[in-house]
């Protein structure tokens, strides 16, 4: 787990300290060791090495950094900082070059199933001098190229510099749990960084506002749908997309730049039975908890104590028993004490006592004059659209690394994968009454208010606000309509955002949250978070071969009785205690929001307002109306990230 930088410029005009800088902004991310790939213009490579690169390799045929940057005008940099999970010794340092082809490579994430990938390599005669992932991917695109990634059960953004083919090759995971920018001018220049400060800290790039996107974020709550980032001009690589930059054989200009889709989601039920599923959920939570759980480092589990990481806390418990008999895993929870809707330590403290486990309780809490400045640094973090929640999860994630632990396993996407939210009751009753099962979609309404916090009224509203698209379209623009500014309403495509919020069926929901509206802003918060803290993040739940399944079982089986989720609670039943395996009030990892932003000074909110960079985008008297009488509301909170990110990123608000 690592971050990744780099770059090409025929015209010369960064220097090696510019991508030294590019890799050091991110420092957080790979605090363990440091490096650099340069090649001049005649194909001459330089391996590099930097403050923090692991004294064992400050010798030749590594050179310094700073000690180039005077007398080397590269037209190709490649940057890593690691974080060391898997063969922790600097025989895993990056970037990894093998001599013979002069490939390079600048790795972040994890491959799971590097074992099994090793095994087929040298099977076909590969030799290996590391124990690391890393180095099994660079076999892997020596050995079947481009194709390598087909080959892969991991997270990934990655780049290789194929010498031989005058060519960079990038790539990112299926499911996107790993980040990669871009920015190129299309002829001469192009660079990419795991994380969007890492592209704005190149001198080449402007820092204009993506007006639509930020609209978009603002208005409809949704970000990361597309390759789009809130810079205009810097792109985000699709999950499951690949891109190649080729260089002229003179190295002199960039002959193109394509993306190239390898792998996309099937979301066609299949005919099975429920047994059927639940024995595959259980064959599969198993083998995707297996492969996480491989590391050379210590290893934890965020366990909220909802359904999700609870079930993941049992099989790893079991799992780690079956090998140690007095080993115990570690479990971290948050908990919010006077705050009974975002504190779910009963039920965490149920599954740790149930599966033996050492249960960390942490308490996030912030005093009012912190508030302004952990919003900014947040924003920083985060890189976009984002909630005050996410200072609980920081201030969690912050005091798991200063135990002593790298990597952290957690329960996402079980929502997305097994129908987990009760907004997905209104689409499956659509389904049933638009297939003529008026009867049963009665049937299913009443056992859904049993079985969940929702009353008859609710479950009608929510029936009503996303089944049909000109109401939603109608209620979030009303909303906005108070505080935002005609530029920011004129500017979001409301077209683009009809189709992937109103796809018409259960099977296009799941399809769009997956790869568009849910799932990739999940993920940039996860990626980024732990990061912030030099952290690794495993979700077993994230495994595409679990996710592949997940979307091939018949919507009827995921939703029955009224009950979300009903495989995972059958698969687990017998597992945990009926507490958690059948809990009705699914609370999503909260915090206590509105309260924080309530602390936040006056004076400090008041100052963002009167200097606005984002004034054109937002109706100033509304949001200072809000500044001094309700600074909680979501509103305030959209306005205070928009205008956070401008200052911390040095952007500008085109004018349009």
């Amino acid at each position: 787990m690592c971050g990744i930088a780099g770059f090409v410029d025929t015209r010369m005009r960064i220097g090696v300290g510019e991508l030294v800088s590019m890799n050091n902004v991110a420092k957080y991310r790979g605090p363990d060791d440091e490096g650099y790939y340069l090649v001049e213009q005649s194909s001459v490579g330089h391996e590099c090495y930097g403050d923090d690169t692991v004294h064992s390799l400050r010798i030749a045929p590594y050179r310094s950094a700073k000690s180039l940057a005077a007398s080397c005008r590269p037209v190709m940099g490649l940057a890593h900082r690691r974080l060391s999970i898997l063969d922790v010794t600097a025989a895993g340092h990056q970037p990894m070059v093998d001599a013979a082809s002069q490939c390079v490579l600048v790795f972040n994430g994890e491959l799971y199933n590097y074992v099994e990938v090793r095994a087929q390599l040298v099977a076909l005669g590969h030799e290996f001098s590391t124990h690391s992932d890393t180095e099994v991917l660079l076999r892997s695109y020596l050995e079947w190229g481009e194709h390598c990634v087909d080959h892969f059960n991991g997270m990934w953004g990655f780049c290789i510099w194929d010498e031989g083919k005058k060519r960079l090759f990038c790539s990112r995971d299926r499911l996107g749990a790993k980040p990669f920018h871009w920015w190129t001018d299309g002829h001469s220049a192009f660079c990419f960084g795991s994380e969007l400060k890492q592209v704005a800290a190149c001198s080449l790039v402007d820092r204009a506002l993506n007006v639509p996107y930020v609209a978009s974020n603002v208005i409809y709550g949704v970000s990361d749908y597309d390759h789009q980032t809130p810079f205009a001009h810097v792109e985000m690589l699709s999950a499951g997309h690949n891109l190649i930059v080729q260089m002229g054989h003179d190295m002199q200009s960039i002959v193109s730049v394509r993306k190239e889709r390898y792998w996309n989601l099937s979301v066609e039920p299949k005919p099975m039975s429920a047994e059927e599923c639940v024995d595959r959920i259980r064959q599969e939570v198993s083998r995707s908890c297996s492969w996480r759980m491989r590391s050379d480092v210590p290893l934890g589990v965020l366990l909220s104590g909802g359904l999700d990481s609870s079930c993941l806390t049992a099989e790893l418990a079991d799992q780690l028993h079956s090998v140690d008999p007095d080993a115990r895993l570690s479990t971290f929870t948050t908990s919010y004490e006077g705050y009974p809707d975002c504190d779910e330590r009963v039920f965490a403290q149920a599954v740790n006592q149930a599966k033996n486990c050492i249960g960390h309780m942490v308490e996030p809490s912030f005093a009012a004059h912190d508030i302004g400045e952990k919003m900014s640094d947040l924003v920083w973090h985060l890189e976009g659209m984002c909630n005050p929640t996410n200072l609980g999860t920081l201030s969690l994630l912050e005091q798991v690394r200063d135990a002593g632990f790298k990597v952290l396993i957690n329960g996402q996407c079980g929502d997305e994968t097994m129908f987990g939210y009760e907004r997905y009751y209104a689409y499956y009753l659509k389904d049933l009454v638009g297939s003529g099962r008026v009867s049963e979609a009665f049937r299913e309404g009443r056992r859904a208010v049993d079985n969940s916090r929702l009353t008859f009224k609710e479950l009608a509203a929510m029936m009503g606000y996303y089944n049909m698209a000109f109401l939603r379209q109608r209620v979030r623009r009303r909303e906005s309509e108070r505080y935002c500014s005609d530029l920011m309403m004129r500017a979001c495509d409301d077209r683009q955002l009809r189709e992937l919020l109103f796809p018409g069926s259960l099977s296009g929901v799941t399809y769009n949250e997956l790869t568009s509206t849910q799932l990739p802003h999940i993920t940039r918060w996860d990626d980024r978070l732990y990061m912030a803290a030099s952290l690794e993040s495993r979700i077993p739940f994230m495994d595409y071969q679990f996710v592949e399944f997940a979307c091939s079982i018949p919507p009827s089986l995921k939703i029955q009785g009224g009950w979300t989720k009903y495989l995972l609670r059958k698969a687990f039943d017998g597992r945990l205690p009926d507490s958690v395996i059948w809990r009705k009030n699914k609370m999503g990892f909260p915090a206590p929001r509105e309260a924080w932003m309530e602390k936040l000074p006056e004076s400090f909110a008041l100052s963002l307002v009167k200097e606005a960079r984002s004034a054109p985008l937002f109706d100033m008297g509304a949001v200072g109306e809000l500044c001094r009488n309700n600074r909680g509301s979501k509103a305030f909170e959209r306005f205070l990230w928009v205008e956070l990110f401008m200052r911390r990123f040095d952007a500008y608000c085109p004018e349009l």
